[in-house]
């Protein structure tokens, strides 16, 4: 989005609702299988630290809506899964907010939690 925000709150309550809906959803998906994550902001978008590291990322942008998910070595592992999904280095772009895969993600963020490595 490329805006200051001060805090997560300020981002969150600034999103359409459609969007908040499906972002929140990720968001909460983040929070259950890395519980202890701390959501911030950095680069004008939430988001989520565990151990002091980010491992993921949230952004509504104009067109998709944006994970961003920091080990790329998952990404890659489940990019052939990952179907009418934009996969670009470790951010991944849904163009559908309805066609997310949301077991797949989760999964995604299991094999990284097990792994004890970033996101």
């Amino acid at each position: 989005m490329g805006k200051n925000f001060a805090n997560a709150a300020e981002y969150w309550n600034q999103l359409p609702a459609d969007r908040f809906v499906v972002l929140d959803n990720l968001r909460n998906l983040i929070q259950t299988v890395m519980p202890g994550v701390q959501e911030t902001i950095a680069y004008g978008m939430p988001t989520y630290e565990f151990n002091g590291e980010i491992v993921a990322a949230l952004a509504s942008q104009p067109d998709f809506i944006s994970l961003y998910v920091l080990n790329t070595t998952v990404v890659n592992q489940y990019q052939a899964d990952l179907i009418d999904v934009e996969c670009a280095k470790r951010c991944l772009r849904f163009r559908n907010p309805d066609n997310i895969p949301f077991e797949i993600i989760e999964r995604m963020l299991e094999d990284v939690a097990e792994a004890g490595q970033e996101i």
